[in-house]
């Protein structure tokens, strides 16, 4: 079984660029929102490519996110997800769940 062209790790800083690009695919880049009034980059997991036939090897991007937060009574919840219409079928909005559900 071969390694799927992208992983997974938690959102850093200097990723906000790419994980908006992805969240306006989606229509969920109005932040600050009624629904989301802020977007804590501490709670995101992004989906990064890794090898693609249409990318460069070199180049890495995300093509995925999400997100959660924690309640003030200590229970989690899940916030934004979305992935790039192109990487979509392939298991990484599967993936970005896993990974915050077990965050949480």
């Amino acid at each position: 079984m071969s390694s799927p062209p992208y992983k997974i790790r938690k959102a850093q800083q200097n990723d906000l660029k790419g994980m908006m690009l992805i969240l306006e695919m989606a229509n969920f880049h109005h932040i600050p929102s009624p629904e989301m009034p802020e977007l804590e980059i501490d709670k995101f997991f992004v989906a990064e490519i890794v090898a693609h036939e249409t990318l460069d090897m070199d180049t890495q991007r995300i093509v995925g996110l999400s997100g959660y937060k924690i309640t003030p009574d200590g229970q989690g919840k899940t916030t934004l997800m979305a992935v790039d219409p192109v990487m979509r079928g392939g298991g990484v909005g599967t993936a970005l769940q896993i990974v915050r559900l077990e965050a949480m």
